[in-house]
């Protein structure tokens, strides 16, 4: 009995760590490798944003209009290391250097300068993992009057988005439209 019963456990645990997917690399690894030099490069991500902010002031609505940026940047590796010397004119003719870049992160940073003298800053870090995003770094800044400041942090796993986001499903549809954005520019595979 006791085998039988240690039998069915033993599937019960390979069936579930089958659907858990390995990483390929951890993390601090990503941000380690995101700082050489990426074998994706997409100048175009990014532009003008235009915004408006709706305060309360008195019993009575304020709206400042503002103006800023955005920019997206891919960071990428190579899944093999292309030795050009070891391979014929017609491997090297045939070599997909696209196929083999896979996106390991994409930073999106953005800044609004509203006319009052305030501003939103926000930094979002996406990790990918086989081309499919795992984690995000979310950060927000904002200069609501000439003194105070307010920073927002959001740090978790894409499994956990439902979880980190009860209240805010605005934010939460923005994260994976970006994520969707991302994910259309820069992958060539």
């Amino acid at each position: 009995m006791n085998k039988l019963v240690l039998l069915i456990y033993l599937i019960t645990l390979n069936c579930f760590s089958q659907k858990i997917e390995k990483l390929e690399f951890s993390i601090s690894e990503i941000d380690s490798l995101s700082k050489n030099e990426s074998c994706l490069v997409i100048y175009d991500l990014g532009g003008k944003i235009e915004a408006q902010k709706v305060t309360k002031n008195l019993e009575k609505e304020v709206k400042t209009s503002g103006i800023g940026y955005f920019s997206i940047k891919p960071h990428s590796y190579l899944t093999e290391i292309l030795k050009t010397e070891n391979l014929s004119q017609k491997k090297l003719k045939n070599y997909n250097q696209d196929q083999n870049c896979k996106l390991l992160r994409a930073d999106y940073d953005s800044k609004i300068d509203f006319k009052d003298g305030t501003f939103n800053k926000i930094n979002v870090k996406f990790y990918y993992n086989k081309n499919k995003l795992f984690y995000v770094k979310y950060q927000e800044q904002n200069k609501n009057d000439k003194v105070n400041e307010t920073e927002i942090n959001h740090n978790f796993f894409l499994v956990d988005i439902d979880k980190e986001f009860i209240e805010n499903e605005d934010l939460k549809k923005w994260i994976l439209n970006q994520n969707k954005e991302i994910v259309k520019k820069c992958l060539l595979n």
